[in-house]
């Protein structure tokens, strides 16, 4: 059972800023301006007005406005007190990394009062029993990727290891590269699953896209004659169907009917009569007969 923090008084709060205390959550002591009365009396008032309103916002278990309400004091007038009663609001609305900050700031400060460090060293001993731990290990191909924890950036440099102190609740970690998402996972921490959680994120290899380089295809060359006399194609021809030209026996039926019909048809052109017939063959031998012709 967690102890339920004690709210500093209004009176405490006042009495603190009427003191003009000097304390500056985690920021370093700066040069004040001269002092303006009037000014500084408006504050004061505006600081007593919101300070009341946050501690009536926490009787209504309105934690939200609570904050709202302390952290608009802190801006008014810097006080233990009331970094205090913030710590002890964040810590009732789950935030209780930021609350751990602002109970050890108060405590390390040698300025705050015995009763307001004491108050705030119980409380950060049950808070920090509460923070949880995320150990997150890369697995695979980190290059080029960048890791984030809901949604904000983690530095990892080269490890591909680290721990976290996390809220309790839900958490999902992602990684992108080339400004594309390539792994996520969402864990549980806290409440019904345990405050140390490990879990490792897997990354797919890098895929550089490579120029695809197309094979230079032989331009076909004309037709040759072979030692028959035959025209040939060149060599790895292929008709449509993918078969060569050589194994397409009816193209090549065609082609020597052609050819045989041409012969015969030079040959009934050249034909004459009256002289005698000269015997001969054609060369190469296509064609066997008694060829007529005009001699010149």
């Amino acid at each position: 059972m967690v102890r339920q923090p004690a709210w500093i008084s209004l009176g405490a709060c006042i009495a603190l800023a009427l003191h003009g205390s000097a304390y500056a959550q985690g920021t370093e002591s700066r040069a004040l301006p001269a002092p303006n009365p009037e000014l500084e009396e408006q504050q004061k008032e505006q600081a007593r007005l919101l300070f009341s309103e946050g501690l009536h916002s926490v009787e209504q278990g309105d934690w939200a406005s609570a904050e709202n309400r302390f952290r608009a004091v802190l801006v008014l007038r810097a006080s233990h007190v009331v970094s205090y009663n913030l710590a002890s609001a964040l810590t009732h609305l789950g935030r209780l990394k930021e609350a751990a900050e602002l109970l050890r700031a108060i405590v390390r400060d040698g300025t705050t009062e015995p009763s307001t460090r004491d108050a705030a060293a119980q409380l950060l001993a049950e808070t920090e029993q509460r923070i949880g731990t995320l150990t997150l290990r890369l697995a695979g191909d980190s290059a080029g990727a960048t890791v984030q924890l809901d949604g904000a950036p983690l530095e990892l440099g080269e490890q591909i290891m680290m721990t976290i102190s996390v809220d309790p609740g839900e958490h999902h970690v992602a990684a992108q590269r080339d400004g594309r998402l390539v792994a996520s996972e969402s864990v549980r921490i806290g409440g019904d699953a345990p405050l140390q959680v490990s879990l490792t994120l897997t990354l797919p290899p890098r895929i550089v896209p490579r120029a695809v380089v197309k094979a230079a295809q032989p331009a076909p060359g004309p037709f040759r004659a072979s030692a028959g006399g035959a025209r040939t194609a060149p060599s790895g021809a292929r008709d449509d169907s993918g078969d060569s030209i050589f194994e397409s026996w009816w193209l090549w039926t065609a082609v020597g009917a052609v050819a045989a019909g041409g012969v015969v048809a030079g040959v009934l052109l050249a034909s004459g009569g009256g002289e005698d017939p000269v015997r001969g063959d054609t060369d190469p031998p296509v064609l066997s007969g008694t060829v007529r012709a005009r001699m010149p």
